[in-house]
């Protein structure tokens, strides 16, 4: 057993026959450091002394290292080095010269000390290791020179410093320099030379340069030298003068160079403290190889070769890589694993010994290496984890970690992704559980609380800094709390204190896909359900590094777009709506799927059969055709025939039936339809004048289809593979579907979307409101519109629940029946639709909903509020656009699981928007960027946002600017990440120079009426003398004007904000879209006839 001492410099009475001069990184006053610890064993003592308080110059610090001994093996070295650090640990001294005594110890550890050639060298070399320090770097100034190697050629490179004829610095010139005291010379290649002089005549030095450690670190008076990889890289000096005084956490001297030269010690020998003994534990090692050899031999079995085989190449491979820990010891218990499962029952107890003996043994030597190694291969065998942008975790040195918190493995995942130690910032209670409690303590995690008081957390910060400073890379969750509810949660400010007054970088991190496995909240509680596959897929994504002065919310920021960068990342050729359509329908076969109030209904797998059935001959009818329209309502039908488009390889066009003939048409031309797929009965109901050009009935396709297609469509739907079912396999980023946007501000545009684009706000859209397998929903969205599109009819198709559709939204009876009836869970609608079930439903229609959610246009409080008063559900309010796939923000309901309660929805905004999904609020004249609190122009980036507008490349250029999408609304983001949204930009009035958002003029003119649906409307005209004017159309229910203007010259309302009273003007009905929204432009019309005729009048 190798002995260290702690003494004092003049009470060493030998020569060393290695020396090491150390220069200390901290520049204090250093009082007598003296620790003595002296154990012998073996055949001749060993000793190594460790001398601090060595007197320089004035205040200057430094320590010599010194080892001596002759015939001790390296693995004797480590129990003496491990009982000086356990001494350090312990002994009342100063912080800062503790940590480094530690370091030099455990680099006592790695002193390469190997038996001379013969007895007579012994006394030859003693002095020479001195000379030739003394030479380099003078008698009186302190350096490091610095030696790694490992256990093979040690005798030869000893040899090889005693070899005149082969060392280029011979013993004699070394001698005289040290003599004549003098300054080190400039050697030209002076690391090169010196390592050289080391390994040139073992072969080993390349060998060492290729495993990354560092052949020779010089850090002298005159010059600093890192060779590694064969370079020689020239440092200015570093002088104790040029050193100010600094806190112990923060790197000192020119450009921290001590510091990196640390670091980089650090990393070439073992990525952290603890690394360093690993490298001497051969012994250790051969212990743990002969014990599975040993287990090998027990559990042999002839009529199972493999298992032998397997034990054999498991050895092999660690003794052939024990350079690095992870490597030598994960085959090591891979073996030992593969042992265990070869166990049989009927085996005695002393046969069960040595591999109980080898996991106890592991345990005691290394701990720490040891559990990690487990963690790691868990983690990969349950998840397949990809890792990106790993390349831009640093080497060495330390850095903050800030990644989102979806699932209780987060911390093993980002384990699992490099063999550097990070220590991460954990929950207090969670720190504490009993089972995981030695865990926990290996890993060295910090506990923090929310609960903490401020004291124990400034306690926490600091010793996260402290670790930073250590060189580790520090992990914190910034939410402070596991996601309940999918959305990311405010970031809490304690990161900008970690790194405060630091250079240490924050690299933003987002794991894509934990959330949704067993260990998250998504179900409700933990391990509720079975995993979906294994290995589980996950996805890390580590983003470009941030200074440290970043804020918490630009930091949150930074980690929402890496989550837009990881729903990018799932494209793949199976990543399209029929392939995720087949998928589902095979998982639900005999589930009910669609059915409508007409008494039809298909299960997934009987509404395959139809789909594969119907597209075949679709592809006969239409060969050569790219796109394939569709004049179809909410139906059985509707949804079977998009989904025939989609398995025939074609783009969907759902046209709007509620548009005039000549407006149907011009879409058709615009897209380039030449076969519509409709029906008889629907066209019958609509009452055209003729059926739109190229119209093809499904009842016409439909009798084409006799007994043995039907059957043979069935077959290839149960059995066939899934490529063959869409002999025209789209790929992600082609077109899925051309959805004509409401035309609320103009004329209507053909919005371009992919199947990335729609697939991506499906998922997205699924995290955040938990759709459940036995959901049904009530679809009463049109196909044409995107909300329906995406979220009542491909949403329930891919998600696997059932959908139950009635033609006519406005139809509130009807649809309050069916609610009823069917036990629907699920109702999305416009705020429009919402008023009229509220007025013809009656409470117990809608006792079955748990989710009720508005979009399309702005839900007042006063009707989210009556609906919740009538049927027990608070309607939630989302916001989106048909650019936009369409959702791009959604209000959640709040959830308290495990007595934790996250609010998920915030009276009066849009929601946090969904995973993937980066919003920024800019001004809408500069488009610099705007902070937290204030409105501005909202923009919209993630992977739900269009291709384009189509056959319109310059109005798509101007919607999309480097990838975000203008919406030409005004919003503002709260402090908890919060929308809440303003009037569209095209609404908005510059009157005097001031901005006049109508809709809220609007709303205190319908709030003073006490009227729940919008009895009014506010729009603009143009004004000679102020640019533009307010003007109020008013419907009959909203009374006399007169009466309604002096309500609202009465209103607490900026004066440029009233209307003029002879502005208010009566109208039969205001004018809206097929979808219920308001027609912005229409409404614009009005008003602009309306105040040019009483121009006019008054002009006659």
């Amino acid at each position: 057993m190798l002995t260290l001492s702690v003494v004092s410099p003049k009470s060493l009475t030998k020569k060393p026959e290695i020396l090491f001069l150390v220069r200390d990184r901290y520049p204090f006053k250093c009082k007598q450091f003296f620790f003595q610890r002296d154990t012998t064993c073996c055949r001749e003592p060993a000793k190594t002394a460790i001398a601090t308080n060595h007197p320089v110059a004035g205040n200057d610090h430094a320590a010599i290292i010194v080892a001596h001994g002759a015939r001790h093996r390296m693995h004797r070295r480590l129990p003496g080095a491990q009982q000086l650090l356990r001494g350090i640990e312990t002994y009342p001294i100063d912080m800062r010269l503790r940590r480094d005594a530690a370091r030099l110890a455990v680099a006592a550890m790695e002193l390469p000390v190997a038996q001379p050639g013969r007895a007579g060298h012994v006394e030859r070399t003693r002095a020479a290791p001195q000379a030739v320090a003394h030479f380099l770097l003078g008698p009186e100034q302190p350096g490091v020179v610095a030696v790694a190697w490992s256990g093979r050629g040690q005798r030869r490179w000893r040899a090889a410093l005693l070899d005149e004829r082969e060392q280029p610095l011979r013993q004699q010139q070394v001698r005289a320099q040290a003599r004549q005291r003098a300054a080190p010379p400039a050697i030209t290649g002076d690391a090169q030379q010196v390592a050289r002089a080391i390994g040139r005549s073992t072969g080993e030095f390349e060998r060492q340069v290729d495993t990354e450690q560092h052949a020779c670190i010089g850090l002298g008076a005159d010059l600093v030298v890192h060779h590694r990889l064969g370079a020689d890289v020239r440092r200015p000096p570093l002088h104790m003068d040029d050193i100010e005084q600094q806190p112990a956490h923060v790197p000192t001297g020119r450009d921290g160079e001590a510091e990196r030269c640390r670091r980089r010690h650090q990393h070439h020998t073992g990525r952290g403290d603890a690394a360093f003994a690993v490298g001497g534990m051969e012994t250790s090692l051969a212990i743990l190889w002969g014990l599975a050899g040993f287990t090998l031999y027990l559990y042999r079995d002839p009529a199972r070769p493999g298992f032998d085989l397997a034990l054999g190449a498991c050895i092999g491979l660690g003794l052939l890589t024990r350079v690095d820990t992870v490597l030598w010891i994960g085959p090591l218990v891979l073996a030992h694993w593969i042992a265990i499962l070869r166990e049989r029952a009927d085996q005695p107890l002393w046969r069960r010994i040595p591999w109980q003996t080898w996991l106890t043994a592991a345990l005691i030597v290394l701990p720490d290496f040891f559990v990690r190694f487990v963690i790691l291969l868990l983690t990969r065998c349950v998840y397949r984890i990809r890792a990106v942008g790993l390349d831009r975790l640093p080497r060495e040195g330390g850095a903050l970690l800030v990644s989102n918190h979806a699932s209780w493995v987060d911390a093993l995942l980002l384990s699992a992704l490099t063999q550097r130690r990070i220590r991460f910032l954990m929950d207090r209670e969670i720190s504490r559980w009993r089972c995981l409690r030695p865990i926990f303590r290996l890993m060295n995690v910090i506990p923090i609380s929310a609960q903490d008081t401020p004291r124990r957390l400034l306690e926490a910060l600091h010793a996260a800094r402290a670790a930073l400073d250590d060189g580790y890379l520090v992990c914190i969750f910034a939410e402070g709390a596991l996601t309940r509810n999918g959305n990311l949660l405010p970031f809490r400010p304690g990161l900008e204190r970690i790194v405060k007054g630091s250079s240490y970088p924050i690299l933003p991190i987002y794991i894509d896909g934990a959330w949704g496995s067993v260990f998250s909240y998504y179900r409700g509680r933990l391990l509720s359900s079975l995993p979906r596959q294994i290995p589980y897929p996950v996805t890390v994504l580590i983003g470009p590094p941030l200074p440290p002065h970043t804020t918490s919310a630009e930091v949150r920021r930074a980690v929402i777009e890496l989550a837009g960068q990881a729903f990018d990342l799932r494209r793949g050729p199976d990543r399209t709506l029929p392939a995720a359509f087949v998928r589902t329908a095979r998982r639900c076969w005999f589930e009910p799927a669609v059915s409508d109030t007409s008494g039809r209904a298909l299960s997934f797998g009987r509404l395959l059969a139809g789909a594969t059935a119907l597209a075949t001959e679709l592809d006969r009818a239409a060969p050569d055709q790219e796109r394939i329209g569709l004049l179809l309502p909410p139906s059985v039908a509707g949804a079977l025939a998009n989904a025939a488009v989609q398995l025939c390889g074609r783009t969907a066009v759902n046209l709007n039936y509620t548009w005039t003939p000549a407006t149907l048409a011009a879409a058709a031309r615009q897209a380039g339809l030449r076969t519509i797929l409709t029906s008889r009965a629907f066209l019958e109901k609509l009452a055209l004048p003729a059926p739109p050009a190229g119209s093809v009935c499904l009842e016409d396709l439909a009798a084409r289809l006799g007994p043995w297609r039907r059957a043979a469509a069935l077959l290839r739907a149960a059995l066939a593979p899934a490529r063959r079912l869409t002999p025209r396999p789209p790929g992600p980023d082609d077109l899925a579907a051309v959805i004509f946007s409401s035309g609320s501000t103009g004329v209507p545009k053909g919005v371009m979307l992919s199947h990335h684009n729609l697939l991506s706000n499906i998922d997205a859209f699924n995290m955040v409101l938990h759709f459940r397998p036995n959901d049904r929903m009530a679809g009463v969205l049109p196909f044409f519109h995107s909300f329906g599109f995406t979220c009542t009819l491909w949403c329930p198709l891919l998600s696997g629940f059932s959908v139950h559709y009635h033609p006519n939204p406005l139809d509130g009876a009807r649809i309050a029946q069916a609610v009823r009836e069917r036990r629907l869970t699920v109702l999305l609608a416009t705020p429009t639709f919402l008023l009229t079930y509220l007025r013809k439903a009656q409470p117990e229609d809608f006792a079955s909903l748990r989710l009720v959610v508005a979009g399309a246009e702005q839900l007042k409080p006063r009707l989210a509020d009556a609906f919740e008063k009538r049927f027990g559900v608070r309607p939630l309010e989302g916001y989106g656009a048909t650019e936009l796939s369409p959702v791009a923000a959604v209000n959640v309901p709040d959830r308290e699981i495990d007595g934790v309660r996250q609010v998920g929805n915030k009276p009066g905004s849009i929601g946090h928007p969904l995973p993937g999904v980066s919003v920024r609020i800019v001004d809408p004249e500069t488009g610099a960027p705007l902070p937290d609190g204030v409105t501005g122009l909202l923009l919209i980036k993630g992977p739900n946002v269009m291709q384009g507008y189509l056959g319109q490349p310059a109005r798509s250029a101007e919607a999309l600017r480097d990838g975000w999408y203008v919406t030409g609304d005004l919003a503002r983001v709260d402090g908890d990440g919060f929308v809440f949204l303003g009037d569209r930009l095209a609404r908005c009035s510059k009157i005097g120079g001031e901005m006049v958002p109508h809709a809220a003029v609007e709303e205190r003119l319908n709030e003073a009426l006490g009227a729940l649906a919008p009895v009014l409307a506010v729009t603009a005209a143009p004004d000679d003398r102020k640019g533009e004017q307010l003007v109020v159309l008013c419907t009959p229910a909203a009374g006399a004007l007169d009466a309604l203007a002096d309500r609202a010259a009465q209103l607490d309302l900026p004066n440029l904000w009233k209307p003029r009273r002879e502005n208010f003007f009566a109208i039969e009905a205001l004018p809206l879209l097929g979808s219920g929204k308001l027609d912005l432009a229409r409404l614009r019309e009005l008003a602009r006839e309306l105040v040019a005729a009483r121009a006019a009048a008054r002009e006659g």
